[in-house]
């Protein structure tokens, strides 16, 4: 009597242990596991970073621990990589090496496979020459950049960016989607440089005009909607901005920006059917992910946003620390410390501003006092040979050094002291004279005597000139005409 019961316990447990794979094989199981998902990896707010932080509390950032991060939290979904923007350094216009690594990290995006890049206000702080410069060696660096509402400032009416992407991705369910990126950024928030244009609320930068964004995005989704399976903006600018744009467009269904968001929101907030993702940290310390599914004719999250860390990991990817390491060594060439005497034989244009305005705003207004922004534009703000003639001082003593160096950041361009030779002395003394009123008269006419013999007046000979607009050099150049166009008054 027990051998059938036992036969049948074996024939149950046998039926046990196969029915997980009947029903993997079912219909439902199927469908399950084709279901369809997009992972959307999002940053924004880098500020021009590539490096790991080195902070003393929680190491992060650093753009070659990324795709690590991307494979263990990706699950080998199809992806779709953004950024909201602000990924230039905030002293680009200024710091010369802070110009070039946010150059460099547009290369890095390009290496991590970001398919759309939003061209925010911090942004546009250099020439559209500076971006078409980089295009020329690493097109694919370029390629990423939208803008809807950042148009060229030598050609106004035309936009410096398309306003939008489509990226097509296929996913588990074997259809193949369309998504449609556009970007925007806010006119709020201009930085030292850029100025209102007169009688508009558009902001004029060095290279490009920004346009209010709340009619051209209109536009922009109004277009490309029909087009498209799924829309998402990208968005540089404030809080409220962002919320005021969602509420008019809430078509556009996602939104990743640059605002900070509200204490206690996190990383996302619903504004009616908008869901607005938010960066938690700058710097490309934290990374935003999502995974979203299509439903009829609608997208929802099949995982809400969130965030993970950028930490050290003990894989790398080459490609992109041997462009870290390109960028330290690029930045780093020539690099000699200053005099251990702490000589200080230039002053500074700035300084000569102090007595001498009307001069200074007239060399302000040359494109001598631009020369280094040139170099920038071109990358070659590290070339020695270049650098001679772009800058104040260099090989003298006391004078230009390295761009990383702050007291040659006060001697870029070619200033006053180009021209009629090195005057820290002079106005040292100046400095005095005008803030201390009561020195006795004997002392101030010494001093008065000093300054004159440090900085006799002297009319500029064309062999100063020469030395940086020589034959080889400038040969179209020609003393008396063009040292007309930039003599001014004593």
């Amino acid at each position: 009597m027990r051998r059938p019961f036992a036969s049948l316990l074996v024939f149950l447990l046998a039926i046990a242990s196969i029915a997980p794979l009947i029903l993997l094989a079912s219909p439902a199981a199927t469908a399950q596991a084709a279901r369809p998902v997009l992972n959307l990896f999002f940053s924004s707010k880098r500020r021009g970073e590539i490096e790991n932080c080195n902070c003393q509390s929680v190491a992060q950032g650093g753009v070659a621990f990324e795709p690590v991060l991307y494979a263990q939290h990706g699950r080998g979904r199809p992806e779709l990589r953004v950024d909201a923007g602000d990924w230039m350094d905030g002293l680009a216009a200024t710091h010369p090496v802070r110009a070039e690594q946010s150059r460099y990290l547009l290369r890095a995006l390009e290496l991590l496979k970001y398919d759309v890049v939003n061209f925010s206000l911090r942004d546009a702080q250099l020439s559209h020459g500076w971006i078409e410069h980089l295009a020329q060696s690493h097109p694919g660096a370029v390629a990423p950049l939208v803008s809807a509402n950042v148009y060229r400032l030598d050609q106004p009416d035309q936009l410096a960016f398309p306003p939008w992407r489509i990226v097509e991705r296929q996913l588990a369910d074997g259809k193949t989607y369309k998504i449609g990126v556009i970007g925007v950024t806010s006119v709020e928030g201009a930085l030292p440089g850029m100025e209102t244009v007169e009688g508009t609320p558009d902001i004029k930068t060095a290279g490009y005009i920004v346009r209010p964004p709340q009619e051209r995005l209109g536009a922009a989704l109004a277009e490309l909607a029909p087009q498209v399976d799924m829309l998402l903006v990208l968005h540089a600018g404030t809080y409220n901005e962002a919320r005021q744009l969602a509420q008019r467009y809430p078509q556009m269904r996602f939104m990743v920006t640059t605002a900070m968001a509200p204490r206690g929101v996190g990383v996302y907030f619903f504004e009616g059917p908008v869901a607005m993702m938010f960066s938690e940290i700058e710097s490309g310390r934290k990374l935003g992910m999502a995974a979203l599914r299509p439903r009829e004719r609608n997208w929802e999250f099949e995982l809400r946003p969130h965030s993970f860390d950028v930490v050290p990991t003990p894989n790398v990817d080459p490609a992109l620390t041997a462009l870290v390491e390109d960028f330290k060594q690029r930045s780093t060439a020539g690099l000699k410390p200053f005099d251990p005497r702490g000589v200080r034989a230039f002053a500074g244009a700035h300084r000569c501003y102090q007595c001498h305005d009307q001069i200074y705003q007239s060399w302000r207004n040359d494109p001598h006092s631009r020369a280094m922004q040139r170099l920038v534009v071109e990358g070659e703000q590290f070339n020695p040979e270049h650098l001679r003639r772009a800058t104040t001082g260099f090989g003298q003593l006391g004078g230009f050094v390295h761009p990383s160096q702050h007291q040659s950041q006060m001697l870029m361009g070619v200033q006053c002291e180009s021209c009629h030779g090195a005057a820290f002395e002079h106005a040292s003394i100046q400095h005095r004279l005008a803030n201390e009123p009561n020195l006795a008269p004997a002392e101030r006419g010494e001093l008065e005597q000093k300054a004159r013999q440090a900085m006799p007046a002297k009319v500029v000979p064309e062999a100063t000139c020469l030395q940086c607009h020589g034959p080889q050099d400038d040969p179209g150049f020609n003393f008396e005409r063009d040292y007309e166009r930039v003599r001014h008054l004593k």
